[in-house]
């Protein structure tokens, strides 16, 4: 019987873990320090202390793995951060499929700027703005776009002033919210702000063409002004 190494602990972890054994394969997990639920799962073979933020430290324990376990045909990393901290090692790591998104596909989808541009290319209309680099730019960017901006970082991973996005409507507004470029950022993005309703929708696609696809409307999220993370929906 084929395995997979599935890496991550989280609480989808253990769907994917009961859908994989479902489907016919024995099932590995990589995770942290601490026991995850998933491997106390009927349906996994168990879980190992594998995962760390040092990728030289993580592809020996990897390696030391699949050695061990000579079934392991494919390794599934699961969130964003984990795929490209795979995708960094895959020159240490034996010649075995990784289930995931490419390199520049996940650098596409990760950067908000190569996502906007992404989806210019394709002929759909996104918020004018734009990436500024200082202060001066910023002002200048918000006096040709005009009140209300969006500000936020162009990662995925990175928060703004300890917020996913800032919304400004004012000059004195800007002054309150970031009177100062903010540390530990190279650059900032700035779109025009639009209102409505926030419709959230996922996919999954094989060869360019979509094979699942859901769509959900964000009721309310964790912050009152709605650029929090979405906790009710319909």
């Amino acid at each position: 019987m084929e395995a997979v190494l599935v890496i991550d602990d989280y609480p989808q972890t253990l769907a994917v873990v009961r859908a994989l054994s479902h489907a016919g394969l024995r099932v590995y997990i990589a995770r942290g320090p601490h026991r995850s639920i998933a491997e106390s799962s009927r349906y996994a073979n168990g879980g190992s202390n594998l995962v760390c933020e040092d990728p030289n430290g993580m592809a020996l324990r990897l390696n030391h793995f699949l050695e061990q376990h000579p079934d392991i045909s494919c390794l599934l990393p699961l969130s964003e951060g984990t795929i490209a901290r795979v995708h960094t090692m895959a020159d240490c790591l034996p010649d075995i499929p990784i289930a995931a998104v490419g390199e520049l596909t996940l650098q596409t989808c990760t950067d908000k700027s190569l996502t906007n541009k992404a989806a210019r290319d394709a002929g759909l209309t996104v918020p004018a703005g734009g990436v500024v680099h200082n202060y001066e730019e910023l002002t200048s960017l918000i006096s040709a776009i005009g009140f209300p901006v969006v500000l936020k970082s162009p990662s995925n991973h990175a928060l703004l002033e300890g917020n996913k996005a800032l919304v400004v409507r004012s000059q004195a507004d800007l002054n309150r919210k970031l009177p100062d470029w903010p540390n530990n950022h190279s650059d900032l993005m700035v779109q025009e702000f639009i209102g409505g309703d926030l419709v959230g929708c996922d996919f999954v696609a094989s060869q360019g063409h979509i094979v699942a696809y859901y769509q959900g409307q964000v009721l309310r999220t964790d912050r009152l002004d709605g650029t929090g993370y979405g906790v009710e929906f319909s």
